[in-house]
């Protein structure tokens, strides 16, 4: 939802002029978004219904082509919305219109009731906003409350009248409160929409601060909520969750979010077992379990020498696995020896150590590396002509690579440099790439501007606070 939150957006269905448009339409709008399209239609169908309308659809088409106004007629055709709006009109709305909308909830009749109102479409940065909208949608919202558990299904319809930031300090009571009254899924909805809203203005750093404060005492272990932490806020979970292989499924995947967030800001345990178990990695590959190996490999990089590099950069060329290779090639991107961060990027340049399809990837994690982050972006600028060629103009590969590396610049200098560097030059089908990390640049330092003040402020009222309690 992040890419479509900017206007370089695009719709799921998009009419092309050129063969090299086609590539770079087939990216997180037309797979993710046009997934959750397709889910909620078949929420709004019933599940068998939308079985049935499926088969069907892919019978009668089996052997011809097919559009999207195909699939949308079947499916009417085997379903009645509880509403004057028909499947087509929803799924239109929807796929061919750019962006998502933004709504404003509160709550009336003494909690019991859920107003909706005032859609306008959701934009990041405040500078490509404009009163004058036109897109509109009809936007199904199922909803329930603590006095009616029954799930309750309304219609926002497009044109109708009737960012309410009360219904933020509700959902910070609540949480304080009791915070398993609201659903895992529904938490960390909350929570991620919070941290969106306050990167694009609509919601303030200390609402949204106030709303997480619930998981310092260490009681959120689902993992879906996690989204933000700070060290204080880790430890407890982490000293919780502790580094014993779990047994089901779900504590794995807590438990691998925790520990690599806990070493990467370096609680000093985290960092010392995940050495430990690096050094044991060294001499048994089968002595740290697969979940953690990520982690495990990337602190022992970290902190390691350059002997330690060189062994696992070995295991990198002699492995045959792609899934350990790429785990390897980005364990390699941790270390912070300006001598092997130069290595790292020169293997960049050769395709028989690391394949043009994996460069975006391997490039953006090194840019992650605060010691490497200017190295790289330096060595992007003085290599772009060979980068280029590796790439040609008829792939995104290109715009990728580039996305990857400048879309976490956060300041007026870095984007004068982007715009510098890019000015003239000829991108082809990555163009719209580069469009969206020059728009990503833009978040950030509206990030800064609208939060960096204000989240100083908490913080220093938190850790008064935070001294007096103890």
């Amino acid at each position: 939802m992040l890419q479509d939150g900017f206007r370089s957006s695009h719709a799921v269905s998009t009419e092309v002029s050129d063969p090299a448009q086609i590539g770079s339409i087939f990216d997180a709008i037309s797979y993710q978004k046009g997934a959750s399209i397709i889910q909620m239609l078949r929420g709004l169908s019933g599940k068998d219904a939308f079985r049935t309308a499926l088969q069907k659809y892919l019978k009668k088409f089996e052997f011809s082509n097919a559009k999207g106004e195909d699939l949308w007629r079947i499916i009417q055709n085997h379903v009645t919305l509880s509403t004057s709006i028909s499947v087509m009109d929803v799924a239109e709305a929807w796929t061919t219109q750019i962006g998502y909308p933004i709504i404003q909830v509160e709550l009336i009749d003494d909690g019991s009731t859920m107003l909706i109102k005032d859609q306008v479409r959701f934009l990041f940065l405040e500078e490509e906003r404009y009163d004058n909208h036109t897109e509109q949608w009809p936007i199904p919202v199922q909803y329930q409350t603590n006095k009616q558990s029954q799930l309750k299904l309304t219609w926002l319809e497009p044109d109708a009248k009737d960012g309410n930031k009360n219904l933020y300090k509700e959902f910070t009571r609540q949480l304080d409160t009791n915070h398993t009254e609201i659903g895992t899924v529904d938490r960390g909805a909350i929570l991620n929409d919070a941290f969106s809203f306050m990167r694009s203005g609509h919601l303030s750093a200390d609402i949204v601060m106030d709303l997480i404060q619930y998981v310092e005492d260490g009681k959120e272990s689902d993992r879906i909520p996690w989204v933000r932490y700070e060290r204080s806020l880790m430890l407890k979970i982490y000293e919780k969750v502790g580094w014993s292989q779990p047994e089901s499924h779900v504590n794995r995947l807590l438990q691998t979010d925790l520990i690599a967030h806990s070493c990467r800001l370096q609680l000093s345990d985290c960092s010392k077992q995940a050495q430990h178990r690096f050094h044991q990695w060294l001499k048994d590959k089968s002595s740290v379990f697969v979940d953690i190996q990520p982690f495990v490999i990337e602190e022992g990089i970290r902190h390691g020498t350059a002997t330690d590099w060189e062994r696992v950069y070995r295991e990198y060329l002699s492995t045959t696995n792609p899934a350990q290779r790429f785990l390897l090639l980005i364990a390699l991107a941790a270390t912070e020896d300006v001598t092997l961060i130069n290595r790292f990027m020169s293997m960049c340049l050769d395709p028989s150590i690391i394949r043009p399809n994996v460069l975006p990837r391997a490039l953006g994690v090194l840019m992650q590396n605060k010691v490497a982050s200017q190295h790289a972006w330096r060595f992007f600028r003085m290599n772009y002509e060979q980068i280029e060629q590796l790439y040609g103009s008829a792939t995104t590969l290109l715009g990728a690579t580039i996305k990857a590396i400048i879309e976490n610049f956060n300041t007026e200098f870095d984007f004068k440099q982007v715009q510098e560097f890019f000015d003239g030059k000829d991108l082809g089908a990555s163009r719209s790439r580069v469009d969206q990390a020059i728009e990503m640049i833009k978040l950030n330092i509206q990030w800064r501007k609208l939060n960096e003040r204000p989240l100083q402020q908490w913080l220093k009222k938190w850790a008064i606070k935070r001294n007096f309690d103890s």
